[in-house]
């Protein structure tokens, strides 16, 4: 984060997306012992984690939004029971970013630019 200082140009802004630490389907898969991240994945962030860190190295928040992904039919159908079970928590991610509380969606998404 440090070095992106330097290719950002004066005046822009860096977009950082990441999965939520706290997001209802990393909850429901850790109660279950397993983890659905992508391999490429090798740390998560709460919305609070992830503005500390930028802090920390030059970057202040201007924005943030959250996402949830779409899970596909053949996904659902080929994962059986756990893909239900995913999709009704994804079903219950996206009702809760609708009655304000979209911090618990699966993924964040910060538009930062360097601190003043």
């Amino acid at each position: 984060l440090q070095a992106l200082h330097r290719l950002v140009a004066p005046g822009g802004e860096l977009v950082v997306t990441t999965p939520n630490a706290s997001g209802l389907l990393n909850t429901a898969a850790a109660l279950a012992g397993r983890e659905v991240n992508h391999p490429d994945h090798v740390a998560m962030f709460s919305w609070r984690t992830l503005q500390n860190l930028l802090a920390r190295h030059g970057w202040e928040v201007v924005e943030s939004a959250t996402y949830v992904p779409v899970m596909k039919e053949g996904a659902r159908r080929q994962s059986g029971a756990m893909g239900l079970a995913a999709a009704a928590v994804l079903a219950a991610e996206r009702a809760a970013a609708r009655l304000g509380a979209p911090f618990l969606s699966d993924g964040l998404i910060v538009r930062c630019r360097a601190a003043r």
